[in-house]
């Protein structure tokens, strides 16, 4: 459903779509950017959604209030979603029926994210790539709103406080989300920042802009407030060089650590312009397979300690 179609137009003079467009007008000003975060924060407020409600609730209740149907579809060949719509208004979520459970609900939260992007930004036009960063943040908040995520926590088995790939499961699992949400979750989350931290998703795919050079490239990424990875380039440019020999032979769950020279984009306080910068971190990937989605790797990069310069 794209944000001029007739199916928009139809459902934003009807409740309860006028409503919550209504009540969004009330705290958002017409001159503030596109925010995901503060999107998904209203619709929870419009549905008085609890801070403890669990992610199944929270999907059923936007639902049954938007009357969004959604149907497991076995022709959907691969592990992702879609939405559909009619000139009657009716919206329909198509999930494949490969996914797990964590998997599916994360789906379906992305899903309704195109949805409400397409309802509230009709005169916004922004490319695939900030459209999908927008919908993954959008569900991340929906189903774990900031409030929540702040509680996360992880245990550290020895004194080198080493962010890992079983503490990222740890998170998704006590969470009940997949493991992609529990990385858009994380992106600029203090947690990464405390410890010196950022994950990369990997995937071998063509240039999302050009449909050529097919490669490893920077699908996802969760960075701290600090530190800035551009998504779509390749491993190698960014220093991820690992990654092309441990895609070949890694095993499912599979984990090695190696030493890397990375090339990210940093800056020193706020208000700076973002810097290239080139260190050397031990860089843990992890493979993860997905039934007829395929191969991707987790990969947990950490920054030198102690820090160069200090971060205001």
């Amino acid at each position: 459903m794209n944000s001029s179609s007739p199916i928009r137009i139809l459902l934003s003079d009807c409740e309860p779509w006028r409503s919550f467009i209504t009540f969004r007008q009330q705290r958002v000003s017409t001159n503030q950017k596109v925010c995901s975060r503060r999107d998904a924060q209203i619709l929870r407020d419009f549905l008085k959604i609890g801070e403890s409600e669990p992610p199944t609730t929270v999907l059923s209740k936007v639902c049954a209030t938007f009357r969004i149907g959604v149907r497991i579809d076995p022709k959907i060949e691969k592990a992702q979603g879609m939405v559909i719509g009619n000139r009657s208004g009716e919206i329909t979520i198509l999930l494949s029926d490969r996914c797990s459970e964590a998997r599916t609900q994360s789906l379906e939260a992305h899903e309704i994210a195109h949805v409400f992007f397409a309802m509230l930004h009709q005169k916004d036009v922004i490319d695939y790539e900030a459209l999908e960063e927008y919908c993954w943040s959008f569900a991340s908040e929906l189903v774990c709103p900031m409030s929540t995520r702040l509680r996360w926590a992880v245990e550290f088995d020895d004194d080198e406080a080493c962010f890992r790939f079983a503490h990222l499961s740890s998170i998704a699992r006590n969470a009940k989300i997949s493991i992609r949400l529990a990385i858009s979750a994380l992106d600029r989350h203090p947690l990464l920042g405390l410890l010196q931290a950022g994950i990369v998703i990997i995937r071998m795919v063509p240039n999302r802009f050009t449909g050529k050079d097919r490669d490893l490239r920077i699908w996802q990424c969760a960075r701290p407030y600090w530190g800035y990875l551009p998504t779509n380039q390749s491993c190698r440019k960014r220093g991820f060089v690992g990654a092309y020999s441990f895609f070949d032979t890694g095993r499912h769950f599979q984990s090695v650590s190696i030493d890397e020279n990375l090339c990210l984009l940093r800056k020193k306080f706020d208000l700076a312009k973002w810097t290239p910068d080139v260190f050397t971190s031990k860089c843990e990937y992890t493979c993860v397979d997905v039934q007829n989605e395929g191969r991707y790797l987790v990969a947990i990069w950490k920054w030198p300690s102690p820090i160069r310069e200090p971060f205001v």
